[in-house]
């Protein structure tokens, strides 16, 4: 999951890449490209539920978890967990 958004990623030839539309895109150009989007997003389904912070959001409620008892997904910012995947897939 992509903030609301179902990706699916690979690795291909050693770098991280995400499915979209027909082809693939590098996750810093996913990143760059989306990131503010789904906070916008998040933002207005925050404020629909009546929370003072996006951040706050049961992220649980996006997730292919979501319908499953006792599942639970760890949640920080949206900004930390792109900032590590990106550290963490870049070469």
């Amino acid at each position: 999951m992509f903030g609301t958004r179902k990706i699916y990623a690979k690795i291909i030839n050693g770098k991280l890449v995400i499915r979209v539309g027909g082809g693939y895109m590098v996750i810093e150009k996913f990143i760059e490209t989306y990131a503010e989007q789904e906070i916008e997003k998040l933002k207005r389904i925050a404020e629909k539920q009546g929370l003072s912070d996006w951040r706050h959001l049961d992220f649980n409620q996006f997730g292919p978890f979501s319908s499953q008892a006792g599942a639970r997904v760890e949640t920080g910012s949206l900004e930390e967990g792109l900032l590590v995947l990106s550290k963490t897939f870049s070469t």
